[in-house]
């Protein structure tokens, strides 16, 4: 059979001769260490911020940072508490995620809250089925 035909056989199996189905390109996450603490220090210029936990401060180099509840570099202050993906190579720490806890639960909040109000939305909507029901059909 030529490869721009396709049988019928292969259109019910989901996939032609010509082209295999191919399985799905697993799908990669950040990856890397994780470091929560408070902000000590921010040097924008240097693309530079400094984190204080238990463990002790470190110095994460922010040049190719993805941000979450920041607009840039510039928009964290000493005290923020915040999350940190980050690669260690050569003793020197790359930051790939940094995101502001405050920002963080917000949104977790808010999410909680809009589930919740979906679920109560939905739960009146029942009642106004099954009443609606009654009232029709007696």
């Amino acid at each position: 059979m030529p490869d721009h035909l396709v049988s019928r056989s292969s259109l019910v199996a989901g996939h032609s001769e010509a082209s295999p189905m191919k399985p799905p390109a697993p799908q990669t996450g950040p990856q890397g260490k994780q470091f929560l603490g408070e902000v000590v220090k921010v040097d924008a210029k240097a693309k530079q911020v400094v984190v204080r936990s238990k463990e002790g401060d470190k110095t994460f180099n922010t040049a190719k940072a993805t941000l979450s509840g920041y607009q840039t570099i510039a928009d964290m202050k000493p005290g923020d508490k915040v999350a940190i993906l980050y690669d260690e190579k050569g003793g020197k720490l790359t930051a790939k995620l940094i995101a502001n806890h405050a920002a963080m639960m917000k949104a977790r909040l808010h999410r909680r809250n809009d589930l919740t109000h979906i679920q109560s939305t939905a739960m009146v909507d029942q009642a106004m089925k099954a009443r609606l029901k009654e009232i029709l059909f007696k």
